[in-house]
C-alpha cells in the first residue's frame, strides 16, 4: 500500500476561525465580496459598447505572449511593458482574437480604477489615501485581461477584501467548491453580461453546474450580496464629498425593469444647460474651467468649450484624437456658441444636477 503525501494547507489556519465550518468561510466570502450596482454596470458597458462603436482603443493588461496583439499586419511579441505602451501610441496595436484596437493599461488596473473613479467618485487600492482600503480589484473571469472585452467591463470585477482576494484570483477549493464559480454565476446572474454586451462571451461551461447556480441563486434571493455605491454629501453646499457605501438590495431592485438608466447624456446635458439659463446667474466662466468642473462634478473635461468660427471640430477631441463634446451640436447663450462635453457618468450627472438646483434657489 503506498503511503499518502501528506499536504499542509493554508486555508486550514483560516477555517479554524470558523470552527473549521467550510459553508461559514464560503459565506463570509461571498458576503464580503463587493459587487457593483447593475444599474452602474450597464451604464459604464453602454459606454465601453460606445468606445468600441467609434473605433476608440480599449485598455489591455500588457502580455508577452507572441500572437495575443497584432499589428495592422503581422502578430508581435511585446516583452517589455513600457516599450509596449509607447509602442501602442505610435502604431495602432490589436487584439487579434477579437480584432479591437487596444492600449496597454499604466499599471494593471489603473484604466480601471480611473472609470470606478468617474462613475462613482470612489478611489480603490491607493492605498491609505484612497476612499476604500485594504480592498483590492479581482477580475472574476480567469484569464482574461488581455481581452478588451473583459479587462475594465464592471461585470467582471468585485472588490475583495485583501486577505481573502488570494480565494478567489487562485480559485482555490474549499471542499468541493470554487468560490471563484459562484461569484462567476452570481455575476451572470446579476448583470447578464452577454445581453448587455450583445455579444457571446462564454463558452457554456460557466453555466453548465446547476448545483453553482442554485448556490448563487440563494445568495442573491436572500440579500446576502453587497452592492458598492457611493453617496454624496448634501449637507455642505459648496463642498459635496462623495462616501463609500456598502448597501445590499432586494430581488424588487434588481428586477432589470426597475433599472432605469438614464442613457442618452445628450439630452440631459443640453436641458441641464437650458435650466440654467432660467437661473439668471452667470456660469458660463465656471463651466469653462476645467478645475471647477473637476472639483465640484468629478469631470475630466470642461462642461463648455467655445467654439471656434468655420471650426473643423478639432478643439473638441483630446490629445489621442477621441471626440470628448458632441458635434456639431452647440449650445448658445449671449451672442457666443460652445460645445458641451459628452463625457458623463450617473455619479457626475447627480452633482451637476444637485448644483444646478442650487443656482435656481438662489
Amino acid at each position: 500500500m503506498e503511503n499518502q503525501k501528506e499536504t499542509i494547507n493554508g486555508i486550514d489556519p483560516l477555517l479554524t476561525l470558523f470552527g473549521n465550518d467550510k459553508q461559514k468561510l464560503i459565506d463570509h466570502i461571498i458576503e464580503n465580496t463587493l459587487f457593483f450596482e447593475p444599474e452602474t454596470v450597464i451604464e459604464q458597458s453602454s459606454k465601453v459598447i460606445e468606445n468600441i462603436s467609434l473605433n476608440i482603443p480599449i485598455p489591455v493588461r500588457h502580455s508577452q505572449t507572441r500572437g495575443i496583439f497584432r499589428t495592422a499586419y503581422k502578430s508581435i511579441k511585446l516583452n517589455d511593458r513600457k516599450a509596449a505602451r509607447t509602442r501602442a501610441k505610435t502604431q495602432s496595436i490589436f487584439h487579434t482574437e477579437t480584432d479591437l484596437q487596444i492600449y496597454f493599461d499604466g499599471d494593471g488596473n489603473s484604466a480601471l480604477r480611473r472609470q470606478i473613479n468617474e462613475i462613482t467618485s470612489l478611489e480603490i487600492s491607493l492605498g491609505e489615501k484612497g476612499s476604500i482600503t485594504n480592498y483590492i480589484i479581482s477580475h472574476i473571469w480567469e484569464n482574461t485581461s488581455h481581452n478588451p472585452y473583459f479587462f475594465s467591463l464592471l461585470w467582471n470585477v468585485v472588490i475583495t477584501p485583501r486577505y481573502l482576494d488570494f480565494i478567489i484570483d487562485r480559485s482555490i477549493m474549499i471542499g468541493n467548491i470554487c468560490v471563484r464559480d459562484i461569484i462567476k454565476a452570481i455575476s451572470i446572474q446579476l448583470y447578464n453580461p452577454e445581453k448587455i454586451m450583445e455579444r457571446k462571451l462564454f463558452n457554456g461551461e460557466d453555466s453548465k453546474d446547476q448545483n453553482i447556480n442554485n448556490i448563487a441563486k440563494k445568495y442573491i434571493q436572500q440579500n446576502r450580496i453587497k452592492f458598492l455605491s457611493s453617496q454624496t454629501d448634501k449637507a455642505h453646499n459648496n463642498n459635496n464629498t462623495t462616501k463609500p457605501l456598502i448597501i445590499n438590495k432586494t430581488m424588487k431592485d434588481l428586477n432589470p425593469s426597475n433599472i432605469q438608466i438614464k442613457s442618452d447624456n445628450k439630452k440631459f446635458a443640453f436641458q441641464s444647460l437650458s435650466r440654467l439659463i432660467e437661473s439668471k446667474t452667470n456660469f458660463i466662466d465656471s463651466l469653462l474651467d476645467l478645475d471647477f468642473c473637476k472639483k465640484n462634478f468629478n469631470m475630466s473635461y470642461p462642461i463648455l468649450k467655445l467654439s471656434i468660427k468655420n471650426s473643423d471640430f478639432d478643439e473638441c477631441k483630446d490629445h489621442k484624437g477621441r471626440n470628448r463634446y458632441y458635434t456639431p451640436d452647440f449650445f448658445s447663450i449671449n451672442g457666443n456658441t460652445y460645445f458641451v462635453c459628452n463625457h458623463w457618468y450617473k455619479i457626475q450627472r447627480e452633482l451637476f444636477t444637485m448644483w444646478i438646483n442650487m443656482q435656481l434657489t438662489k
